[in-house]
């Protein structure tokens, strides 16, 4: 008896097969991946719907922003003083700042001490200048109170910025380096005296480029 080609059992019934994974998606036709947990895959995807759907929402009525809906209006409004009025859920985290907004800087010291430094670069000859936390003395001179290292080969130029009385800027330091020592018994305005000396270190970088022409001649058109 030729053997058949039915691929049958010995006792000629059809062997299993294995049927697919039933996914809980309902009646898509969805083959879950071996391995994958079926509860894990659904919230997953419930959690992705939610974050576009939340984003989407937040993004055309402005509720994290404090802005107006639609297009026009999901950026939040931001007024003079720099903060978003209306938001609601910045209130969870703080309220963003405006771009003008004032940023904090070196808190001021209790009673007479250094405060703030900067470089003038904007003459042909730069500038040290230490703010205090009190108004200066233009009246007084701060020579004798201010030692620069290294040596400048005599007295440093100090004096008191008329535009801002409670700065001392040193000049003669040229484009180096610098450490500037206020010395204890600095006076400032009334009866205001520096406890202890103040070291201040100014680094220059290089000269600032600079075009022009010597003499008083007249370029000719």
């Amino acid at each position: 008896m030729a053997p058949s080609d039915d691929n049958t059992g010995g006792n000629g019934a059809e062997p299993p097969v294995a049927s697919p994974r039933k996914s809980p998606l309902g009646g898509l036709n969805f083959k879950m991946p071996k391995g994958l947990n079926p509860t894990v895959a659904v919230v997953v995807a419930a959690l992705l719907g939610l974050s576009f759907g939340g984003g989407y929402v937040a993004a055309t009525t402005g509720v994290f922003t404090g802005g107006k809906g639609g297009p026009e209006g999901s950026v939040a409004t931001v007024e003079k003083s720099g903060r978003s009025p209306g938001a609601m859920a910045w209130n969870l985290f703080g309220k963003p700042r405006g771009a003008n907004a004032p940023r904090r800087g070196i808190p001021k010291p209790d009673g007479f001490a250094v405060w703030r430094t900067r470089l003038d670069t904007s003459a042909s000859e730069p500038k040290a200048c230490v703010e205090m936390s009190r108004e200066l003395d233009a009246a007084k001179s701060y020579s004798d109170y201010v030692l620069v290292s290294p040596d400048l080969g005599g007295t440093p130029a100090v004096s008191v910025n008329p535009k801002k009385t409670s700065e001392l800027c040193i000049a003669g330091m040229g484009f180096d380096d610098r450490r500037v020592t206020l010395l204890k018994g600095l006076p400032g305005k009334g009866n205001d005296k520096l406890a202890a000396n103040a070291d201040v270190d100014f680094t220059f970088g290089e000269k600032p480029p600079y075009v022009g022409f010597a003499g008083n001649g007249v370029i000719l058109p």
